[in-house]
């Protein structure tokens, strides 16, 4: 597996993309609204780090909580896999606990996505690359 991309849950992406330009990132001038995730994304990046900026669409959004809870915060590592469900399973197996099964995601051009936790570890996500 290899890094995709960093999660970064924020109350507002278009406040927050001001200050990331600052820092010097570049913007990609898509935006995705992920219905299913009630969740609005933006990615950035810079020197090939990617952040996904994620802006919650309303209560019922999964990063609703972890705002009013911490604020703007990094939450997630996305990992990338040709071995998509071999992987899982291997995470599973060790110990990651399944929170999200796997299911396309819209700004990831439609590939399948999965959710693990584990304490050590906190939340990653896996996209079929």
């Amino acid at each position: 597996m290899k890094i995709n991309h960093f999660g970064y849950a924020v109350k507002n992406i278009d406040k927050s993309i001001k200050d990331f330009v600052l820092l010097g990132y570049s913007i990609d001038d898509t935006e995705y609204e992920d219905l299913n995730r009630q969740v609005k994304i933006r990615f950035i990046e810079m020197d090939g780090i990617r952040l996904e900026l994620i802006e919650p669409m309303g209560e019922k959004s999964p990063v609703n909580d972890l705002i009013k809870k911490n604020g703007n915060i990094l939450y997630h590592i996305c990992y990338e896999t040709i071995k998509f469900e071999d992987d899982i399973q291997n995470l599973v197996d060790n110990g990651f606990i399944l929170i999200e099964k796997p299911k396309k995601a819209v700004a990831l051009d439609r590939n399948k996505v999965a959710f693990l936790y584990k304490k050590s570890v906190g939340i990653v996500e896996v996209v079929e690359g």
